[in-house]
């Protein structure tokens, strides 16, 4: 083969590059050919803020569905036929839950009940509260009848079982937590007596490790669930506040910093869902709504705790940490994954909304920086469209137990119209707007963004 013919066919595959590129220019500056990569999107195209008053809209959707939803009624449990003598005990007396179990002593229901009064407080609409007390309320007025149902025939599993049996931190930190701030708007003897037994459980008969965490004695003998943080540092938080006595706040920032010590992991930047005293080496499992309630007690605690306490600092350190990481897992659907480090596990709503209303407080308050504003904007536009036509929300993990396999947590059931959700999603939304209606920042769009500032500074260029 000779040298021309070989510098021929260069020739003509140098001219048929020209050609191509010549083409592709062409027919890009007319506009008819180009598109976007896979995956991209049209700067801005579909991009809103969140809307002050319709988030405040679905709380009120929401706030109306459980209203219109609770029965006041105690009935035989295995006929469903209402009970009016109480003079005569029935051994299957119970709330009646066929509709929801608002009238029941249970966390999730203590989640709610403080949601809604801090509603009542933004809005300045006391339906929110007068709700709160009259569950309330209920339940007390009924307490007599049930003591005495126990006293004849063992404690039950439904209704008031767990109030009266209060055997773990799930019994009574949340509602205790609740029944402090309803305090405040009604100063009855039976919500202050009930205060102080939910104080004597926790502070005196809860099991505890060597250095006072509060633990529990499954699935080991000793062992710590990050869930338990908000089962007993909210309640702890708010019975300080009412008292003005120091040692509730000493032990809220015993637990957040026993637990922490144990449950945080630095690397990660979250925490385990739990720890065994017993097993050096067990497995880690960052459970996205455990997350949650870790977020949830340092918040609520740190609203209360004065600027002063010397344990202010350590607990507003973790609470920094674990958002940093929140926001660096955030899925692209701008909510969380149930395994917070995992893709491959189903996005999950309940620690989602918990993290919201986390990241939009600790703004408010100035605990962390205003430029994770995005994160929660994101998140709450993300659980908008989980929120069903009566306010519910979608897509929350049902209980879930402290475990050592990782395939348990991948394959927890979720449910609709679950509290587990519902409630911090009421809480998420009182901070949305609280964010959104502060005189500080400032919020701006650009390159399908989320963007804020502080109205002091020079407009960004």
């Amino acid at each position: 083969m000779s040298f021309k013919k070989i510098d021929t066919r260069k020739r003509s595959l140098l001219m048929v590059i020209i050609l191509g590129f010549s083409l592709q220019c062409l027919v890009s500056r007319n506009g008819f050919a180009q598109q976007e990569p896979q995956g991209a999107t049209v700067p801005n195209s579909g991009f809103e803020f969140p809307k002050a008053e319709e988030i405040k809209s679905i709380i009120y959707k929401m706030k109306e569905y459980y209203v219109g939803s609770t029965e006041y009624r105690i009935i035989d449990v295995r006929t469903d036929l209402e009970i009016n003598d109480f003079t005569a005990i029935n051994p299957n007396a119970g709330n009646d839950v066929s509709k929801n179990s608002l009238t029941n002593w249970d966390y999730p229901n203590g989640v709610l009940y403080s949601a809604l009064i801090s509603a009542s407080e933004l809005f300045q609409d006391s339906s929110f509260v007068n709700y709160v007390v009259k569950n309330y309320d209920f339940i007390f007025d009924h307490l007599p009848y049930f003591l005495k149902q126990t006293d004849q025939f063992g404690p039950k599993n439904y209704a008031y079982g767990r109030m009266i049996r209060m055997g773990s931190l799930d019994h009574c930190g949340a509602m205790g937590s609740a029944l402090v701030k309803a305090y405040r708007y009604k100063r009855d003897r039976r919500y202050r007596d009930w205060i102080d037994t939910v104080d004597a459980y926790i502070s005196g008969t809860q099991y505890r490790l060597a250095d006072g965490t509060l633990a529990r004695h499954r699935p080991q003998p000793s062992s710590l669930w990050t869930d338990d943080m908000y089962m007993s540092v909210a309640f702890l938080a708010q019975i300080g506040n009412l008292t003005g006595n120091k040692k509730y706040w000493d032990d809220a920032v015993q637990q957040v910093c026993g637990m922490s010590r144990r449950l945080f992991i630095p690397e990660k930047g979250m925490y385990d869902h739990g720890w065994n005293a017993n097993t050096r080496y067990d497995p880690r499992f960052y459970w996205s709504r455990a997350n949650g309630w870790a977020v949830m007690a340092m918040c609520e605690l740190l609203d209360v705790l004065p600027e002063s306490h010397p344990g202010r600092d350590r607990v507003l350190e973790y609470l920094q940490k674990e958002i940093q990481s929140l926001a660096e897992c955030q899925d692209a659907s701008g909510l969380w994954h149930n395994l917070l480090d995992k893709n491959d596990s189903f996005i999950e709503t309940s620690g989602s909304a918990m993290f919201v209303h986390g990241i939009a407080k600790g703004i408010n308050r100035g605990w962390i920086h205003f430029t994770y504003a995005p994160v929660a904007l994101t998140g709450w536009m993300a659980l908008q469209k989980m929120i069903m036509d009566d306010g519910r929300v979608q897509k929350a993990c049902v209980g879930t137990t402290f475990t050592n396999d990782i395939v348990y947590y991948y394959k927890r059931p979720t449910e609709e119209g679950s509290l587990f959700s519902s409630a911090p999603t009421m809480n998420a939304g009182v901070e949305i707007i609280k964010l959104l209606q502060n005189p500080v920042y400032e919020f701006y769009a650009a390159n399908n963004s989320y963007h804020i500032k502080l109205k002091s500074d020079p407009k960004p260029r």
